[in-house]
């Protein structure tokens, strides 16, 4: 398993219908490529076929980046309307960008067109790019999911046991922990308030962050509850089997089902399996950072 970075470069010649004068039509020629940062699959292949009025791209499933390089004899070119939602088109003076978003297992392929017109004079050239895209299957996610945790994991101590009494080691360099499958904690900062018991009400903070957008370097905003002056309330049940606590996931229950106390902040990797419950299957892993603590009341 191994991240690629997939360039495929094509050149199709537009034999197309052109308004005006056959001899001062625009003379193009089609540069096709493709950078997709989230193939991680060697049977993932990317194709383009030339047809007599433009071409077919068989897009893989997922999210992914393709460009065209309008190359030849013409003035300029415009998009036409009518392109579906879920391709995102932009444009500098000779090409087309195509952002495609990803189409899950559970969804049906799809096909889409991208039509545009070029100038030269008062002559006009239309193209038509057909796309088909087929849905990412269950083990193509999982894949993807396992390299973003891996990745995340890489150059850190991992230890997948529990400590004898819980005597887990705490700062920035503390090891991560692994608490459940797919989820891994580090404990920042050892709470001082006293542990909860089953049936307590436990409140925590977060924010998290897409385990992809670290990867690529930086983290994108974060989400969660962390900041803000009148931070929204999360909370669970320690205990309980009620939706409202186990909605979380047992990644963000676990630390305080291991006895640690209030007060205590910790960060995680986690998985989808171990996230919240109404996003498993998206298989999208997040770092978190959690703070718990105890009510006021």
């Amino acid at each position: 398993m191994k991240l690629l970075k997939y360039i495929l470069p094509i050149f199709a010649a537009l034999a197309i219908t052109a308004c005006g004068n056959d001899d001062d039509a625009p003379k193009l020629i089609v540069d096709f490529s493709v950078t997709c940062d989230h193939q991680y699959s060697n049977g993932l292949e990317v194709e383009f076929t030339p047809n007599n009025n433009g071409g077919t791209l068989k897009a893989i499933g997922w999210e992914c980046e393709y460009t065209l390089d309008i190359k030849g004899v013409y003035d300029y070119f415009l998009l036409a309307e009518g392109t579906p939602n879920w391709i995102n088109v932009s444009t500098t003076a000779s090409q087309i960008h195509l952002s495609i978003d990803k189409v899950l297992g559970d969804e049906n392929a799809r096909t889409g067109y991208v039509r545009f017109y070029v100038f030269k004079g008062e002559a006009m050239t239309e193209g038509i790019i057909t796309i088909v895209q087929s849905p990412v299957t269950r083990e193509e996610l999982e894949e993807r999911e396992q390299y973003f945790i891996v990745s995340a994991l890489a150059g850190k101590t991992i230890i997948n046991t529990l400590p004898v009494n819980y005597d887990f080691e705490v700062g920035a360099d503390a090891p991560f922990y692994k608490i459940a499958d797919n989820a891994y904690m580090q404990v920042v900062k050892f709470g001082t308030d006293g542990s909860p018991k089953k049936g307590d009400n436990v409140y925590f903070r977060f924010t998290r962050y897409r385990l992809i957008d670290y990867i690529n370097g930086q983290f994108n905003n974060g989400e969660g509850n962390s900041d803000g002056l009148i931070p929204s309330v999360t909370s669970f049940v320690l205990g309980s089997n009620n939706s409202s606590s186990t909605q979380w996931g047992i990644a963000i229950l676990k630390p305080m089902q291991l006895g640690l106390p209030y007060g205590t902040q910790v960060n995680m990797i986690v998985g989808s399996s171990a996230g919240f419950e109404s996003e498993k299957a998206y298989y999208e892993p997040y770092f978190y950072s959690v703070r718990y603590f105890k009510s006021a009341i």
